[in-house]
């Protein structure tokens, strides 16, 4: 399961980032892996 994604997060509208080598660029939805998915989720929504 190393480096698949669990949780996606549909921002509701984008956000600027900047990238590990100082790109920016807007984004609007990330990805990640969490080890407790229901938990993450819980956190990010209240």
């Amino acid at each position: 399961m190393d480096a698949q994604t669990n949780l996606i997060i549909n921002l509701t509208g984008p956000i600027a980032v900047t990238r590990p080598l100082g790109r920016r660029e807007h984004i609007t939805t990330v990805r990640f892996y969490a080890d407790d998915p229901g938990s993450a989720l819980r956190s990010l929504t209240t």
